[in-house]
């Protein structure tokens, strides 16, 4: 029988140690995560999903004959896209994994009458960010696919009726694939419902066996008002309560479904000796923060301050639902303090005047960054693993 192609869902777990899969038991089989790296799984739109591709080199050889004899393997190579409904529970390790600071603060403690605890993280530009291990479980759960070494490459946040993310991913090692075992014998691999060696380049020591988490604990808020919608948009803390503000005066426009954010970090994932076929290292680059604000006129405010080149700051906030019996609403607040718009046509056209603008943003001399996005949820990271240098490509910052 065929096995279904619905990839229902991914989970993701923080690397203390580049491409070293976190496990979580006492003994074999083990699954993934821990109690330092939690596997944190989310349901994913269809379409989504990390695949693994072979470099190929097919060059005709002075052999003699008129057909291709040889076609070489020279590497491999593991990306795709997650793409998934938002709220403030899911992104969490996605907005870690783009931006790579992650400060957080209690807000409110557990109690009989209130839970959970609720949290508060500001994510701000770091110069090193968290590699993850990348649990898809597919169908029916008898075959999965497991991702190492994985950085966030880009992350798209469009705030339509509904707020979706898209991720997009790459990655240093894959199973199912073929790798050395620890005898150095190359051995085709599979993951899934059925417990297997883990090859030592994921980590393995020759004895561990790991399988799928058979009954992941899902951290996407409940169905019906869980995932964040366009509805709960409304102004955010930073400009007195107006969406846009240039030179500390509000600016007169209206929010519209189709605004965006895309947060990208440069990376190259080079082979190194050692490394086999697969890529080797992961080393950052620069950090570029753009969109687009789909808005309508008021009046000429909005035009004229991009003309004059006055820096201009977006801020809104979206509410989600209350967290438990805590009192406390999950939310997720965007502020970029300083925006340049590329272009802010007038239309002229019947009807209300719609702003489409595409913008980049830059480093504000005041707020110190180009992008802070702010999370309200229950995730307590105080023992995350991989903080400081030591994990994944660099590790992230908590502070």
């Amino acid at each position: 029988m065929a096995i279904t192609g619905l990839t229902g869902a991914a989970g993701m777990a923080v690397e203390s140690q580049f491409c070293t899969v976190p496990l979580n038991g006492s003994a074999s089989p083990y699954t993934i995560g821990g109690s330092a790296n939690p596997l944190r799984y989310f349901a994913l739109l269809p379409g989504s999903g990390m695949t693994g591709s072979p470099t190929l080199q097919a060059k005709p050889e002075v052999d003699g004959g008129v057909e291709q004899r040889r076609i070489l393997m020279l590497g491999k190579t593991y990306s795709g896209t997650l793409t998934w409904h938002a709220d403030p529970e899911n992104l969490h390790y996605p907005l870690m994994g783009a931006l790579g600071r992650d400060i957080q603060t209690l807000v409110q403690s557990a109690s009989v009458s209130q839970s959970p605890a609720v949290y508060r993280h500001v994510f701000l530009p770091g110069s090193t960010a968290p590699s993850f291990t990348i649990e898809e479980d597919m169908g029916d759960g008898l075959y999965s696919r497991l991702s190492a070494g994985a950085v966030v490459e880009r992350l798209d946040l469009h705030f339509g009726t509904s707020v979706t993310a898209a991720m997009e991913l790459a990655a240093c090692r894959q199973l199912p694939n073929t790798y050395p075992n620890a005898a150095g014998s190359s051995v085709s691999t599979l993951f899934g419902s059925t417990p297997a060696l883990l090859p030592p380049a994921l980590g393995g020591d020759g004895v561990k066996t790991v399988s799928r988490t058979t009954a992941p604990a899902y951290v996407d808020l409940p169905g019906g008002s869980g995932a964040l919608a366009f509805a709960g948009v409304g102004p955010g803390s930073q400009n007195g309560g107006a969406w846009l503000a240039a030179g500390g005066q509000a600016l007169n426009a209206q929010m519209l479904p189709g605004t965006r954010i895309r947060i990208e970090r440069a990376y190259s994932l080079p082979q190194t000796a050692g490394s086999g076929y697969d890529p080797g290292a992961a080393v950052g680059g620069r950090l570029a923060v753009s969109g687009r604000l789909v808005a309508l006129y008021e009046d000429m405010s909005l035009p004229a301050a991009s003309l004059a080149f006055q820096p201009v700051s977006l801020n809104f906030r979206v509410t989600g639902p209350l967290l438990g019996t805590s009192g406390q609403a999950a939310w997720m607040e965007v502020w970029v303090p300083n925006l340049c718009f590329e272009r802010t046509p007038l239309p002229f056209a019947e009807g209300a005047m719609l702003l489409n603008a595409d913008w980049t943003a830059q480093v504000d001399s005041s707020a110190g960054f180009s992008v802070q996005i702010t999370l309200q949820n229950s995730f307590n990271t105080a023992a995350l693993g991989g903080q400081g240098a030591s994990g994944g490509p660099g590790g992230w910052r908590a502070a």
